[in-house]
């Protein structure tokens, strides 16, 4: 049954399969279309006929002929191809009698390797078995049309081995073809409905998510009417009062840049409104993505409170990361079909450098030049989230000498 299921394709084709096939299926029907001059040449080389190789050989390609243009589904073309190839493969044959009359059963290894572009393990085993089919039959009815010497049945099956051997590499590479470039699109349209689906269940359990509000003094001490919902978020107040402490339970360096913040502020040395600027925008408190909002009290130059609006955005940073990683998925999709060869060198080079950052004996400083070098390639490639992260973890290197954690280097990963 696996085998059943890896070798038939799923039934739904996606527009960029169908575009693709079709082109394919353009290329591989002139290419046979090609074929009559050049038998004709063959057999009037080798003596057999050349009359027989205008007739026969025209004769083969009504079939594929008529598939292309009147069967919708281009996965049919797809195996009329394998068949019609093996068929031209034994005309070839035929015709070719003679001292390399061998050497042409050549067609058949080459034409079935080719038919992995297509990306169809269908089109390869109808290919292998009408092969099987012809030596077999023609060796039996009509020796001399593929050996030119007194051939036994071993010589069949040896040839037979050998197809069945190249096929099932032909089948791997034509179905991994499949799954990782022809299907990308099939691949991209279920990452994003993953994505949309866990956007729309946050989104239903934060739905009735508010705000919280505090007012704070020149000392930072919170007020005592503020909302309750920040006892939710940020837990029971501390015994100081103070906003910063309420925020150095989950964040000290949060707390630090606030306090820092409202030092400069009620200092009155600077604009207030650079002073808002400096100010923490944004923090994790208690493990909930929070934004702050800031409006000065106060008629004076120099304001005589802070009133803080506290949000939780959640859903917001949900959304945000779900929309990087569309763009990363478009990017990446763009990038497959404008560069696919660059695009793979990419993957396999990326790879390599992951294996030496998550390596734990790496050096530091090659640690900040494998970081830094997949930064850069990622950002060319438009891959956000990952060129992103590496930035994150190339500064703390610089900026505070230290380097990433196990966690995020398996994150990474």
């Amino acid at each position: 049954m696996k085998l059943w299921r890896y070798l038939v394709l799923p039934t739904e084709i996606s527009a960029f399969e169908r575009s693709y096939l079709r082109r394919m299926n353009r290329i591989a029907l002139i290419f046979f279309y090609f074929h009559v001059p050049v038998f004709v040449a063959v057999a009037a080389l080798c003596g057999t006929s050349a009359l027989q190789a205008a007739m026969l050989t025209p004769l083969v390609l009504v079939g594929a002929t008529i598939v292309y243009r009147w069967f919708d589904h281009p996965r049919a073309m797809s195996i009329a191809v394998g068949f019609t190839a093996m068929v031209m493969g034994g005309l070839l044959v035929h015709f070719g009698q003679g001292p390399m009359q061998i050497e042409m059963h050549f067609y058949f290894f080459v034409l079935i390797a080719l038919l992995a572009v297509f990306g169809n393990p269908a089109a390869i085993v109808t290919a292998a078995a009408t092969a099987v089919v012809h030596h077999l039959v023609l060796w039996l009815v009509l020796p001399s049309s593929v050996f030119n010497y007194e051939a036994s049945i071993w010589t069949v099956v040896v040839h037979a081995v050998f197809v069945f051997l190249e096929s099932v590499a032909a089948v791997f590479v034509a179905r991994s073809f499949f799954d990782n470039v022809i299907g990308l699109e099939r691949i991209v349209a279920a990452r994003t409905a993953e994505i949309d689906r866990r956007a729309r269940d946050m989104a239903l359990v934060l739905d009735n998510v508010g705000q919280g509000f505090v007012t704070v003094d020149a000392d930072g001490r919170m007020s005592t009417e503020r909302s309750a919902i920040l006892a939710r978020w940020l837990g029971a107040a501390p015994a100081s009062g103070l906003f910063a402490d309420y925020l150095a339970a989950s964040d000290a360096n949060l707390a630090a840049a606030f306090e820092l913040g409202i030092v400069q502020l009620f200092a009155g040395v600077m604009p207030v409104e650079l002073c808002l600027g400096q100010l923490p925008v944004r923090g994790t408190v208690a493990g909930r993505p929070l934004r702050f909002d800031y409006q000065p009290l106060g008629d004076g130059e120099i304001p005589t409170g802070l009133s803080i609006v506290v949000s939780d955005i959640t859903e917001e940073v949900a959304r945000e990361q779900a929309d990087i990683e569309r763009r990363d998925l478009v990017a990446v999709l763009e990038r497959l079909g404008a560069d696919r060869q660059g695009f793979v060198e990419f993957c396999a080079e990326a790879d390599d450098q992951v294996h030496a950052i998550t390596d734990p004996e790496l050096d530091d400083a090659s640690l900040r030049r494998q970081l830094h070098t997949l930064k850069g390639n990622a950002g060319i490639f438009g891959i956000e989230s990952i060129a992103g992260f590496c930035h994150v973890l190339e500064s703390r290197m610089v900026d505070e000498a230290t380097p990433p954690t196990a966690d995020e280097r398996r994150e990474l990963a």
